[in-house]
């Protein structure tokens, strides 16, 4: 193009008013709807002035789109405007301009070279919001693409809460169609967090290109190709999936639109920007009363509101599909007042697809118009449901959304124009007389009467669905509580976590079910409760096993002791752990008021109160007990010349409470050891290993008889002790150098110079011992007991006492924020953080046999801890390796888990064997089992009370393999305390499969595969040498196999396949607590004792579309049938009655195993990650993720197996190190 055919005048007044009036148009019409396109304002203009109007109207899209954090691409708009190049550019450096001369800050801003771990490759986008950079991972060695907030934007606080909303809820999904982000953090208080890179772009762009097709760039355009309506619908089906996946985890996108949609190289759509996005549940929002949210044209009549659900969402990807079919948005553009007139009246609709054009299919054009109807109820009810009938057009099925027929849409014009239709009806009278017209009105009322029928009908039906659809979202907001209750107790936030714990908890719900009495007041009777009448109303008590596990990670501790009128600062435990002794009283900073000394005794099994000791005029600030137990000596605070009280050393009788000694410690405390040293050097007193001595500090440290308390020597530069072998004392000198001297006469043995850095609190903790000491955020071990030994400093911020743990593999200390911590001393255990106290803790003390812990805080209380319960999961070892367990199982009172190994390290050697829940008695036997390694392995298993195991045994005269199925052509049934055999099932075949015990135990089935054909035979187990019957199954092998109430079913490379047994005995329906026992099976105490005859299961029906199915579990009442589809990452459950899928839902990486809780209420599922998820087994919503062992994220677990204890308390994994982990939750009542 000519310059002379596009430039204007720049003197020209004229032309430069008008330019600066159709761009000042043009903002104001973006920023009351950003959907608004530069062609629309084109269109009005003359062409003297088009080339500078593209480019000023360019530069500031540019800008608003930054603003809005939509970071514009020049590509995008070289589609737009193919014969404007240069205009394209020159906007691009005008708007580069404008952002340079806004924001000086900007202009200075220097690329980073590195965000933590990824290395920045290149810019790849930029908007007034922030800026998008390609990155490479390093530790994965992966592409990723980092979004940064630029300061600007970080200093408006809805570009910030935008910027973090969107990484929060992004982090929470992990779709196949979502884009991941994989972490997030903080560079020069910028903050940014890194995301999935995608090689494509936007569906904008792509209807872009469509709409101009520009030459050679349309060859590859989806939306022209011949088969763009499959196309279309399958992106359609695609982001409808992802968007249920989203709003099951109570997530609401709320800006579908093409622009926010991603179409890959390879044809994969994803969806981005979830800035706008929001939880069900949550209270905050960026909305302002006023301010539309999101892309006018593409939201619908209630989202222009503020009234958003999920099928907003669904409203919105209708528009987007209508957009995609027809190159056409679905609603004209420029007139922003009358079509948000047009929306909020929901009239009229948009144009049919068909209208626009007759090659779209009838069937897509009603899905379309379906999803887009402006009456919520009309749409589809979810997502899921949309993405089902795009999925039946697809596949050439009769879709489930019906056409209105032209009477129906008759009758809607009528009721949506009455006054026209009145108006017509008077005109037919008045033409139409006599008998017609009494005819036509007859018609007319049969007519309205049928109207008003059918409206009941669909009134009553809307009813239901809303019913359906407020137990969902409550499910849903349920489930996403759980999970952000879970982050926050992660992060330490424990009043967001007691927050949205209580939010569920008891008080709530009786709070609302009385709020509902109310409601109805006058009306209401309390028989109207008790029969039901307000049932639907009623909010239900949702909680769990994960509300039980959440709650006690609020305070995991065993007991906590409540006594003292102020802060606790210090605790002893007796020499047989029988008694504790906490001491408390004034706080010994200088100027805190003076409170009579405070030490009480405790039972150390029940936490009740043994004696309340009174003889302190000051706060108590140590104590000890004697080697032998009889004796307690306590020592007082030194404040006599700032109170006149002086502070007393007192020795007790722990018996009977009586006072034996004391003695007046006269003089004041050092005034800089408590304001220098932050309260790090307090009075103590210890006796000497052999009871003789009491020794006190500091200033002196003083050495005294035990009997009589009369002074032996002193050391006036002591600061604190620490009791060696031999007779020996190690003073601490002034916080950096050490004296040993002798103890009975304090002779002068060694002294060692300072390490480096003023240490405190020396002591001799672990097995073996070793010297540790107390510095400032950080703890110092030596090697050993001696201290010339090698010093290893271990970085412990907010250290206020510490020590190291029996067995010597990790340090247990208290903070400053009330938190006890567990870090461990290598990478064989993950750092724990214990939250339960309200403020700093001031000492703590670990019994003497290691298997619990005593904390004393300011908070005035101290607290019980049992060291196996603080460790979530308990990891047990029990001797076996790599991918060793073949199942697990718990015992019938839950104390004990029984394990299954296929082989012994490098030894091709089965084992049973069992271990009791806290790690101890583990005890195992050799069994004849075959040792082959498999995936997936169901051919061993426990009856269910974890006495028995059944598996295919070595045969002799068949080759042993290294991998693949059982060759052997026996089942073996083992007892499981002592390996002997109980019963032998010969079992002629090929190969065994899969092996499955009935829930009561009495009939057991095994799979075989012989001659290129399947089968199942069930035996009795009190009769296990005659076949009750055999099941055909089909050509492939038996991968999973499983027994329901009186059902069996089995899964291969084909489907799932269940027969039925007798009709009309049913298994009783367990009970709703946590603690259900196992049911009394009705059926199979029929069945027992019966003939093969009368056994008889029939073939009941076949799920053909289950074709990757590798473990089965029926719920404990038979309704529910979960299977694990390992291929498509997804736990899939389906009605036992008609096979009709009820959800599915995504699983941890390579599902392997999926169990149901005794009461059927909560779904389990684990993957090779040992990765467990706890779900809604009604709902399919997402409660928990427990990591199995802590095991990498990645590292495969092969066989893990899930179970839950028969109390519904525990639940265990195995992992690819062959060990169990168990998780543990008090129930509700406890």
């Amino acid at each position: 193009m000519k310059s002379d055919e596009t430039a204007i005048n720049r003197g020209d007044t004229e032309n430069r008013l008008a330019l600066e009036a159709i761009c000042t148009q043009f903002e104001a019409a973006v920023r009351f709807d950003p959907g608004v396109t530069i062609e629309s304002f084109l269109q009005a203009s003359g062409t003297q002035i088009r080339a500078d109007l593209i480019t000023e109207l360019i530069a500031v899209d540019c800008e608003l789109r930054a603003d809005r954090g939509d970071l514009p691409r020049r590509e995008e708009y070289y589609v737009r405007f193919p014969a404007w190049c240069e205009e394209v550019d020159a906007a691009f450096r005008m708007w580069t301009e404008l952002q340079d001369d806004a924001d000086s800050n900007s202009r200075k801003f220097q690329h980073p070279k590195r965000l933590g771990d990824y290395r920045i490759v290149r810019e790849i986008g930029r908007g007034g919001m922030g800026i998008v950079y390609e990155a490479v991972q390093e530790s994965l060695n992966r592409r990723v693409a980092i979004k940064m907030l630029l300061a600007p934007s970080f200093l408006r606080a809805e570009s910030l809460e935008r910027f973090e909303r969107e990484s929060r809820a992004v982090a929470m999904l992990h779709h196949t169609n979502i884009i991941d982000v994989y972490g997030s953090g903080v560079k020069d208080d910028l903050p940014y967090f890194a995301m999935q890179l995608v090689n494509g772009r936007s569906l904008n762009a792509v209807i872009c290109e469509a709409v101009e097709r520009p030459t050679g760039r349309t060859a590859n355009n989806p939306l022209l190709a011949p088969n763009r309506h499959i196309v279309v619908a399958k992106i359609g089906a695609d982001v409808a999936g992802a968007l249920e996946y989203s709003h099951r985890r109570g997530l609401l996108h709320r800006d579908i639109k093409p622009a926010n949609l991603l179409l890959d190289d390879e044809g994969t759509v994803w969806i981005a920007d979830f800035g706008l996005a929001k939880l069900a549940n949550e209270v905050s929002d960026t909305t302002v009363p006023g301010k539309i949210l999101g892309t006018l044209r593409y939201l619908s009549p209630e989202a222009v509101a503020g009234d958003w659900d999920e099928r907003s969402d669904v409203y919105s990807l209708g528009t987007t599909l209508y957009e995609l079919l027809t190159l056409k948005p679905a609603f004209p553009e420029g007139q922003h007042a009358e079509l948000l007139s047009r929306i909020s009246r929901r009239d009229p609709p948009p144009v049919s697809l068909r209208s626009i054009d007759d090659c779209i299919p009838h069937d897509l054009e009603t899905i379309v118009m379906k999803a887009m109807a402006f009456e919520p109820t009309a749409r589809y009810s979810s997502a899921q449901d949309l993405a089902d009938d795009l999925q039946r057009y697809i596949a050439g099925e009769p879709i489930a959304a019906r056409r209105s027929s032209g009477v129906e849409r008759l009758w809607k014009w009528a009721r949506r124009k009455p006054a026209l239709a009145g108006l017509l009806t008077l005109a037919a009278a008045v033409a139409i007389i006599g008998l017609p017209l009494l005819a036509f009105l007859w018609l007319q009322s049969e007519s309205a009467l049928k109207t008003a029928e059918y409206e009941k009908q669909l009134a009553s039906i809307a009813q239901q669905e809303a019913e359906t659809a407020r137990h969902n979202s409550d499910a849903a907001n349920y489930g996403s509580s759980m999970q952000l209750t879970q982050k926050s107790l992660e992060d330490l936030q424990l009043n967001d976590a007691r927050l949205m714990l209580n939010q569920w908890g008891p008080a709530s719900v009786a709070k609302a079910i009385k709020a509902i009495g109310e409601s109805h007041a006058g009306s209401a009777t309390s028989a109207d409760f008790r029969y039901g009448k307000f049932t639907h109303a009623a909010p239900r008590d949702r909680r769990g096993w994960e509300w039980n596990f959440l709650k006690q990670q609020m305070d995991p501790s065993r007991m906590t002791l409540n006594g003292h009128s102020g802060p606790v600062h210090f605790v002893a435990i007796h020499p047989d752990d029988t008694q504790i002794c906490t001491v408390g009283g004034s706080d010994p900073m200088p100027d805190s008021p003076v409170v009579p000394g405070e030490v009480i005794l405790w039972d150390a099994k029940s936490g009740k109160q043994q004696h309340v000791l009174r003889g302190h005029p000051s706060g108590v600030m140590g104590a000890a007990y004697s080697p032998d137990g009889t004796r307690l000596a306590t020592i007082g605070m030194r404040r006599q010349k700032a109170t006149g009280i002086p502070a007393r050393l007192c020795l007790w009788d722990t018996k009977s409470g009586q006072q034996l000694k004391s003695v007046e410690l006269s003089g004041d405390y050092p005034r800089p050891y408590l304001v220098q040293h932050a309260k790090r050097v307090l009075p103590g007193v210890q006796f000497s290993d052999d009871g003789r001595y009491v020794i006190t500090w500091p200033n002196p440290v003083e050495v005294r008889v035990a009997e009589t308390l009369d002074s032996v020597w002193k050391d006036w530069d002591g600061r604190g002790i620490v009791t060696l072998p031999d007779g020996q004392i190690a003073v601490n000198v002034f916080f950096t150098k050490l004296r040993v001297r002798d103890l009975t006469s304090g002779a002068m043995v060694a002294e060692y110079p300072e390490p480096g850095h003023a240490f405190y609190d020396v002591a001799v903790t672990g097995n073996p011992p070793r010297l540790t000491a107390l510095r400032i955020d950080a703890m110092a071990l030596w090697e050993s007991s001696e201290f010339d030994s090698a010093i290893t400093v271990f970085p412990a911020p907010g250290i206020t006492w510490g020590m190291l743990t029996a067995p010597g593999d990790q340090i247990v200390y208290g903070d400053r924020s009330g938190i006890l911590r567990l870090a461990p001393l290598d990478d064989s255990k993950p750092p724990r953080a214990l939250p339960g106290h309200a403020t700093v803790i001031e000492h703590g003390a670990i019994s003497h046999n290691g298997q619990w812990l005593v904390t004393a805080s300011a908070d005035g209380t101290a607290k019980v801890w049992d060291v196996a319960c603080v460790q979530q999961p308990r990891v047990m070892e029990h001797g076996f390796d790599y991918d060793s367990i073949a199942d697990i199982a718990f015992s019938s009172d839950g104390t004990q888990v029984r394990f299954a190994a296929s082989r012994d390290g490098g030894k091709l050697q089965g084992w049973v064997g069992q271990i009791d829940v806290d790690g101890g008695n583990v005890s195992k036997a050799k069994v004849s089992s075959t040792t082959y390694s498999n995936w997936p392995r169901t051919d061993f298993a426990f009856n269910p009370d974890g006495t028995l195991l059944a598996a295919p045994e070595v045969v002799p005269d068949r080759p042993v393999r290294a991998r693949g199925f059982a060759t052997s052509n026996r089942v073996v049934i083992w007892e499981s305390d002592t390996g002997n055999v109980r019963h032998t099932i010969d079992f002629p075949t090929d190969e065994i499969t899969s092996v499955a015990w009935h829930r009561d135990g009495g009939l057991i089935a095994a799979a075989g595969f012989q001659d290129g054909r399947s089968f199942v035979r069930i035996f009795s187990t009190d009769n296990p040498a005659e076949c009750l019957q055999e099941l055909a199954v089909d050509d492939r092998r038996v991968l999973a196999l499983c027994f329901g109430v009186n059902q069996i079913a089995t899964a291969t490379d084909h489907g799932i396949s269940v027969w039925r047994g007798a009709e009309g005995l049913a298994d009783e329906v367990p009970a709703s607590s946590e603690q259900s026992s196992r049911p009394h099976n009705t059926w199979l105490n029929s069945q027992k004792n019966i003939s093969n005859e009368a056994l008889q299961f029939q073939s009941d029906y076949r799920i053909k579309s289950a074709g990757s199915v590798c473990f089965l579990d029926f719920s404990p009442d038979g309704r529910l049938l979960a299977a694990a589809d390992s291929r498509q990452g997804l736990v899939c459950v389906y009605d036992a009655q008609t096979g009709s899928q009820m959800y599915r839902t995504p699983a941890p990486r390579a599902v392997c195993s999926v169990r149901f809780s005794p009461n059927g209420r909560r779904l389990a599922a684990v993957g090779y990650d040992s990765l467990i998820y706890l779900y809604d087994a009604e709902t399919g919503y997402q409660l928990l993720s427990l990591n199995g062992a802590n095991a990498p994220v990645g590292t495969a677990a092969i066989n893990a197996k899930v179970v839950f204890s028969p109390d519904g308390r525990r639940i265990a994994t195995s992992d690819w190190r062959g060990r169990v982990s168990i998780w543990e939750a008090a129930p509700m009542d406890q």
